[in-house]
């Protein structure tokens, strides 16, 4: 109770006291300009007056006691920047570009003369910014439309120093590794707008089944992209990884636009490598879903222009996408029989945009954007079946809206104000509601089993995510130069999910094992083995079948967060040369699941940077940052662990459903599910400290070196743990799950101890009553210090598009090593952020290597990109990209000890089995402009991807064993390829 009196208290505080509050984004999708004014001696002219005029009109201002005049709330582009005193002549730079969340800076010198003569010049904005600590990237249009870059936002991702592929194709391109976190725990923002999937932490939309959807931003929406990869400074949060800024365009005073189609045709791709059957060795334990192709082609137009000059501004913009992937069942699989099956995708991806100048110093702006797309009824699932009864359809997308106010009242004050609204879905409709048989009375040369019937699991969902926000930046003097930021902000999320498996509903029959309470529950459909030959009760049956998943409870799960955020900063200019930016932020997510609710509260993390310019001009830095970042926990959580779950395992049957006429006599059901998990008193978010440090400077021309490293350690870890050994386990004592904090000093259950005989020893069991059972024993746990440690070293080369050309190059060296991967398992493909199974048992030896610390799997020791283009008489265009990384880890995974899963225990230590090869790539642009008259161009373009059709092994099969307990003939054999050469035409007209 003294918490919360304390944090509301401090709330008020920071709301009242203050006189204003400040998002904790502080309006990711604007940028900022500083305007330096001295005469030719060096002496800074105060009251100099600025005006800045881009697309959307002018803003006016003037120098302050420094001779900086300060311009935020910009519009990411270009801007033309006018500086106007008494006794001199007009300074005037074109083409001052501002980038999203950065601010350039322009040093005017003004010389002596009349006001009525105008001094041009260009390129005069300086690239570093010597306000940041901030790591990471930004890319404008000039960039990634040059270069051969896929359609997709996500394609500009991993072009950006300490990004890394996330491993597991449930996570894609679009949850990349950041900095050593998995892809689960990045933050997606697009024009200020949180996207960031609330049930799982991905982009856009996610499905536990189907992994990550993404979201359907394409480039011709898109003005900027900025990725950071560390640094964050106080107003930074909900981040363990990276946070991706996306920034639309925006209408102006002049009308532009373009109309479009990309086309990736089929003919224009080479053979896939197939893993089954291409490679030395052909795949015998468990053969994979074979891909024959990839097209798509879509087609669409951006307009923007204003509806009243210099105050009132519109862009909208729609882009139908079209793609499909024709698979086929392996060899040795009855659904082969039915040819290629084609997973055909439809994306209808739209945006519009608001701008209105209230005056030149108030603003406001309306946003939208969204993406409802659809498959149609196919199998998109895997094609390892007997036969095509798993068809299915699935709808989903996001859709999100914001309103936005900026205001400056005088030179000194900013104040931004915003609701955003974000929401996804995701629903699958299978075309048959059959159960889900695992077959083993059909099995092939590959494999034990064939799949027949329905879809088997399906989580549907909806998430909804309110974001309120205000802000407040004051500039002041006091020993130098501050501006002072304080903040708060709420997000108010709402996530439902609809868990169940395919096939009818049934009834539960009484039976052993079934409590009398329970019989005649409604089941929500169900997943089952079917067995040649099967033992029960001691008497051998034919063709039975094992009911393995099904639960009584409702299936439909609502869950709720209220994540509260806010900060104070001071960036403090000493002097030229100096600049600290010292803050703290606060955060607080109240949980609450159907049943059950809990506060992570206290959350507080400090940060501290300095940036030294040593020459004093803008044009190099030295930074160093230090700071603390909690995780923001996805409502996963919430639906599996704060909400009940029940239902009966191991029905024994003729046919199914089991009913009570064909259930076999003498079988016994198990209970199976979870209460709500109790949460430990005490337990508290999932944090990480970070120390980033680096130099940058601009050469002649606008190139710019960069050096810098990054250090980060996982000090707490959030996840739910048992009090039991595996051996327990197996002798029979039941699990008591407890979300909590893992470390070497946790005691809050009694510790298995083995026994014969006595009063507290159940001789059945062979273990004490009192085994695993919750309560401090006075004995530790067995838990490690869980530990993710990242180390980077990383240089960097950019020269922005400018005299014809460009360049994009980044090279890193890193180690990723610990006992914790993070939110997402890619030894096992588990997507269950804060409650995975490393930690559900305390260590002994049948955990082999779990709690041993090595490289985790995503680890890349070596990353390196180069793209650049060059444009040759205005005309043609010709972009290259090369992209060089170093293999994963490869361990030797056994199944778990106590559950029977796969891939879940390493032995021989982390990757103690060398590594994945190496990738090394090659793609290529081509396009050339055709002028048309003075307003409009015509584009003609290809992109040739993989150019030497390098078919690499991507990922190969880890796992030692299989789910039958058999071994693995496929261990170390490929699991895929990289997808082969391929090209992709485009024609644009542009006005």
């Amino acid at each position: 109770m003294k918490t919360r009196i304390f944090n509301t208290l401090l709330i008020i505080v920071l709301a009242c006291g203050m006189a204003g509050v400040l998002y904790a984004q502080v309006d990711t999708s604007k940028g900022s300009m500083a305007v330096e004014v001295q005469d030719s001696s060096g002496a800074v002219i105060v009251g100099a007056n600025v005006t800045l005029t881009s697309a959307t009109g002018e803003q006016k201002g003037s120098t302050n006691e420094r001779g900086e005049a300060v311009f935020r709330g910009l519009i990411p582009g270009s801007y033309t920047v006018k500086v106007e005193n008494q006794g001199f002549r007009v300074f005037q730079a074109q083409n001052v570009v501002v980038r999203v969340n950065g601010r350039s800076t322009v040093s005017a010198v003004l010389e002596p003369g009349a006001v009525t003569e105008v001094v041009q010049v260009a390129g005069t904005a300086i690239t570093v910014d010597t306000s940041s600590t901030t790591t990471g990237a930004s890319l404008t249009q000039d960039t990634y439309t040059n270069l051969p870059l896929g359609r997709n936002v996500t394609s500009l991702f991993s072009l950006t120093a300490g990004v890394a592929p996330s491993g597991d194709p449930t996570l894609g391109a679009a949850n990349p590794s950041i900095s050593g976190a998995t892809g689960l725990e990045n933050q997606y923002v697009i024009d200020g707008i949180n996207t960031t999937d609330v049930g799982y932490g991905a982009f856009g939309v996610f499905s536990n089944v189907y992994g990550s959807m993404g979201t359907g931003v394409n480039f011709d929406f898109v003005k900027e992209v900025q990725v950071k990869t560390g640094g964050f400074e106080a107003q930074y949060g909900q981040a363990l990884g990276g946070i991706v800024n996306v920034v639309t365009a925006s209408g102006g005073n002049e009308i532009h636009g373009a109309v479009y189609a990309y086309l990736n045709p089929g003919f224009a791709e080479a053979k896939y490598k197939q893993v089954n059957t291409d490679f030395d060795e052909a795949r015998v334990s468990s053969p994979m879903t074979e891909i024959y192709g990839r097209s798509g082609w879509d087609i669409g137009f951006n307009l923007g222009g204003p509806l009243m000059k210099n105050k009132l501004f519109w862009y909208g913009a729609f882009n139908p996408s079209f793609a499909s992937t024709d698979r086929m069942s392996p060899e040795g699989f009855a659904a082969r029989d039915f040819g290629i099956q084609t997973w055909k995708r439809r994306m209808y991806n739209w945006v519009g945009k608001i701008n209105y100048n209230i005056t030149d110093n108030h603003r406001i702006e309306a946003t939208a954007f969204g993406d409802p797309s659809r498959d149609p009824a196919g199998v998109h699932r895997s094609l390892l079946r007997e036969n095509l009864d798993n068809e299915s359809k699935n709808e989903y997308g996001t859709r999100n809206w914001a309103a936005k106010y900026n205001g400056i009242f005088g030179m000194n004050t900013l104040v931004n104000a915003s609701f955003a609204w974000n929401h996804t879905y995701f629903y699958e409709i299978p075309t048959l509601d059959n159960y889900a048989v695992q077959d083993y009375t059909k099995p092939t040369s590959s494999s034990l089993y064939t799949m027949t019937g329905g879809v088997g699991f399906m989580e549907n969902n909806e998430g909804n995510n309110k974001q309120w926000s205000a802000m407040l930046t004051r500039n002041f003097n006091a020993l130098g130069g501050h501006t002072v930021d304080i903040g708060y902000a709420l997000n108010n999320i709402k996530y439902d999910a609809v868990r169940l498996y395919s096939g009818a509903n049934w009834a539960i029959p009484a039976a052993k094992g079934i409590a009398s309470e329970d019989v005649g529950k409604t089941v929500y459909g169900g997943y089952f083995y079917k067995y040649v030959t099967r033992t029960v009760a001691g008497v051998t049956y034919s063709n039975l079948y094992r009911q393995i998943r099904g639960n009584f409870t409702d299936p439909a799960v609502t869950t709720n967060t209220d994540y509260h955020n806010g900060f104070i900063q001071d960036a403090w200019q000493v002097n030229r040369f100096l600049t600290v930016k010292a803050g703290v932020r606060w955060e607080q997510q109240n949980l609450s699941g159907n049943l059950s609710k809990y506060v992570f509260a206290a959350n507080w993390a400090p940060r501290i940077g300095f940036i030294i310019d040593p020459l004093g001009n803008r044009k190099t830095k030295l930074f160093a940052n230090w700071g603390r970042f909690f995780e923001k926990i996805p409502q996963d959580v919430a639906v599996r662990a704060m909400s009940e779950e029940s239902g009966y395992l191991n029905f024994y049957s003729t046919s199914i459903p089991p009913t009570a006429s064909n259930i076999v006599p003498g079988m016994t059901a198990a209970p199976t599910g979870t209460t709500p998990t109790i949460i430990a008193g005490g337990t508290k978010a999932m944090y990480q400290e970070e120390i980033a440090l680096g130099a940058e400077h601009e050469f002649a021309g606008g190139v710019v070196l960069g050096a810098r490293f990054i250090h980060r350690n996982l000090k707490r870890m959030l996840e739910d743990i048992s009090g039991v050994t595996v051996e327990a386990y197996n002798a029979g004592i039941s699990q008591q799950y407890v979300v909590s904090n893992p470390s070497m000093s946790l005691d809050i259950f009694h510790n298995p101890v083995a026994c014969t005989s006595g009063d507290n020893c159940d001789t059945e069991t062979g273990f004490t009553y009192d085994s695993a059972m919750l309560g401090a024993d006075g004995v530790l746990d067995g838990f490690p210090d869980p530990r993710r440690v990242y180390k980077a070293f990383e240089l960097t080369a950019e020269k922005r598009f400018g005299s014809n050309w460009s360049l994009l190059a980044n090279y890193r060296l890193a180690k990723l090593f610990g006992d914790y991967e993070g939110l997402f398992r890619n030894d096992n493909g588990q997507a269950d952020p804060n409650i995975t199974s490393t930690f559900d048992f305390i260590w002994s030896e049948a955990l082999a290597d779990q709690f041993k610390v090595g490289v985790l799997p995503t680890d890349r020791r070596h990353i390196a990109n180069l793209y650049g283009n060059y444009l040759f008489r205005g005309k043609l265009n010709i972009g290259m990209g090369w992209q060089v990384m170093s293999g994963t880890p490869i361990s030797k995974l056994l199944l778990h000890p106590g559950y029977g899963n796969t891939g879940e225990v390493p032995v021989g230590g982390r990757g103690a089995y060398g590594r994945t090869p190496t990738q090394n790539y090659f793609d290529f642009r081509l396009d050339y402009q055709i002028p048309i008259c003075d307003k409009y161009k015509l584009k003609l373009g290809s992109n040739l991807y993989n150019a030497f059709n390098r078919k690499s092994v991507v990922d190969v099969d880890q796992d030692f064993d299989l789910g039958s307990g058999d071994a693995n003939q496929d261990f170390k054999k490929p699991l895929r390829a990289h997808r082969p050469f391929y090209a992709a035409f485009s024609v644009r007209l542009e006005f």
